[in-house]
């Protein structure tokens, strides 16, 4: 009869402290290339990023709280927002904050309205905060893409580009009429007043948008 021999390894606090970092590091670049798509380069860390990544090695800020901090910045806006159209940037935001495309028009239209009327800041905080994203990724998982599998069906993935053709004609009008209404704002990057027209589509919005107070009491534990 054999026995077996187990073996434990141990690691000084030095060699964890080194392991944590390690990884800590890894999460961190791996966080810019799901929602930069690089790496930011240096004088661009050095602009907006030293102190997010600082207080994130340190364990200060979580990784919802880092993909936050990394979708408002500057530099993602503009990569992902001022030389491209509104339709095209909610698109980047689904894949880059939830892992897969657009479920319905519908879904789309929320993302898309919100973005024209209250800027990208706004959209990036509305991913973050819905359901889909607490549900999939929480507070210590980066997005990454979801198999279809995953409260997915494989039509979800033919909707984007049927969403550019059905959405057309009403996006040409909507910057129209946000011309029409403000002719000193630019249709990329302004925030669009209230009172502006928003794009019908075949059914209103059936989703929750979560009070103000719930948003400021999820990000204050992202801390």
């Amino acid at each position: 009869m054999s026995t077996s021999t187990r073996y434990t390894v141990s690691y000084s606090p030095e060699q964890e402290r080194s392991h944590q970092s390690q990884n800590l590091s890894a999460q961190l670049s791996a966080a810019y290339h799901q929602v930069l798509e690089r790496q930011p380069v240096f004088h661009e860390k050095q602009r907006e990023f030293l102190k997010l990544e600082k207080d994130f090695l340190r364990g200060k800020v979580n990784v919802k709280r880092l993909v936050r901090e990394i979708g408002r910045s500057k530099l993602y806006q503009k990569l992902f927002f001022e030389d491209i159209s509104s339709m095209q940037c909610v698109e980047e935001g689904f894949k880059h904050f939830l892992g897969r495309p657009p479920l319905s028009k519908q879904e789309f239209a929320f993302y898309n309205d919100m973005l024209l009327r209250q800027g990208i800041a706004s959209m990036v905080d509305a991913f973050l905060d819905s359901e889909d994203y607490h549900l999939a990724f929480g507070r210590d998982q980066l997005p990454h893409k979801l198999n279809q599998h995953t409260r997915m069906n494989p039509q979800s993935y033919l909707l984007s580009s049927q969403l550019f053709h059905h959405l057309g004609d009403h996006h040409h009008m909507y910057s129209l009429i946000l011309l029409r209404e403000d002719p000193t704002s630019k249709h990329h990057g302004s925030t669009v007043p209230t009172a502006s027209p928003k794009p019908q589509l075949d059914q209103p919005l059936p989703l929750h948008r979560p009070s103000r107070s719930a948003q400021n009491h999820v990000r204050a534990g992202e801390r």
